[in-house]
């Protein structure tokens, strides 16, 4: 019996003395264990800024890339030291007509002997025209402070080297109003019509590459409104004169957007005189003062006979003509806001087609751009930066 009783006596000691010995490694490990956690956090908030930074650098890195194909980069940082942690490097990688770009980073720690290696990526958008540049033919922003029409002063400036500035007439002014808003005008078209319009010049012919793109706020309830129009022969009708074919031309646009009977047309005349039209449902949903509409982008491409219409930057519809030709020569320059038409039918004014509402940022590239770049210029202009996802 005593025998026994000693026996678990030294059973029960051994048990004890291992538990005790564990605790004790235990509670000696727990230093080690706070700063490795501590030298997770601060790797953790250096990679943040990496990425950060990575964004920050993307934009003049892209410049290197191609549109339309993949280019890659690694930025080496020489003992980027932030507190107790490194910057390793940035991996770029620009896929560039596919809008898709990214940035794999990598940051050290070193804290009281406990390293840490901390990688990160993230994907992200940065404003696409610093690829492929702004309309080059011209470009109205509508940033002017105001429209102010007195003979000495009644242009809308063009923010193209052409300086193909507009003339505008009627009911048209800048909005928001007052000064403190520049850098966030648009033109505001009234009820009792106004336009804006170009006599022409070599620097904007274009016939058979170019896009057309603008933006748009048409008022609800209103049943015709011209975005642009860029006229074909404005003075054709059905009667051929002298230098005019009568084919009625002065309804048919070397390019053309606009809205009626309850949708939206895109539209352009070749050399041949056939007319590709898109047309697309649509409903107008702006509303007084309209700061809280949507912003709705229009698109046109043309390439030698093939005219593709976007909405918000995505495709909705593509025109094939019988042939390959070129549209006929924008001579005629542009005229937003109406259509140019310089003999009227019986129906008077109403052909017009006076846009009600607002107008912002358009322009016309002498090239015919892709699908992906129309959404990069779509996303670029509505929210310069977008991240797609950050994986840490």
């Amino acid at each position: 019996m005593g025998k026994a009783m000693l026996v678990i006596s030294i059973l029960i000691g051994t048990i004890y003395a291992g538990i005790m010995l564990h605790l004790q490694n235990k509670m000696l490990s727990l230093p080690q264990i706070k700063v490795q956690q501590l030298a997770e956090k601060e790797a953790e908030n250096v990679s943040d800024y990496a990425l950060r930074m990575a964004v920050r650098n993307s934009i003049q890195l892209g410049l290197l890339a191609n549109v339309g194909t993949a280019f890659d980069t690694t930025v080496v940082y020489n003992n980027y030291r932030i507190g107790n942690s490194i910057i390793d490097r940035v991996e770029y990688r620009f896929a560039g007509e596919a809008g898709k770009y990214r940035a794999v980073t990598r940051v050290r720690s070193n804290l009281m002997g406990t390293q840490i290696t901390y990688p990160a990526e993230i994907a992200f958008a940065f404003p696409n025209s610093s690829l492929f540049g702004e309309p080059d033919c011209f470009y109205l922003e509508m940033d002017q402070p105001q429209f102010n029409p007195s003979p000495s002063f009644n242009h809308v400036i063009d923010s193209s080297a052409n300086l193909n500035h507009g003339l505008f007439y009627g009911d048209i002014s800048t909005r928001p109003m007052g000064m403190g808003a520049n850098g966030w005008k648009c033109a505001s078209f009234g009820s009792t019509g106004g336009w804006i319009e170009f006599a022409g010049h070599p620097s904007m012919v274009v016939s058979s590459n170019f896009t057309v793109i603008c933006f748009a706020k048409i008022r609800e309830n209103h049943q015709a409104a011209t975005i642009i129009w860029l006229p074909s022969d404005p003075w054709d009708t059905l009667t051929p004169t002298a230098g005019h074919p009568g084919q009625n031309l002065r309804y048919k646009p070397s390019a053309g957007i606009w809205f009626s009977g309850g949708q939206m047309h895109f539209s352009s005349v070749n050399t041949s005189y056939v007319q590709s039209t898109v047309s697309v449902p649509f409903v107008p949903r702006g509303r007084w003062p309209h700061n809280r509409d949507q912003w709705i982008f229009f698109g046109l491409t043309y390439a030698n006979g093939r005219l593709k219409a976007y909405i918000n930057g995505l495709p909705v519809g593509t025109s094939d003509t019988a042939s390959p030709l070129p549209a006929i020569p924008t001579t005629n320059g542009f005229t937003i806001g109406r259509k140019d038409i310089k003999v009227l039918s019986t129906m008077g004014a109403s052909e017009y087609m006076y846009m009600f509402g607002l107008i912002d940022q358009v322009g016309l590239y002498s090239r015919t751009l892709s699908d992906a770049e129309i959404w990069g210029i779509y996303n670029d202009i509505l929210s310069p930066a977008s991240m797609q996802y950050i994986k840490d």
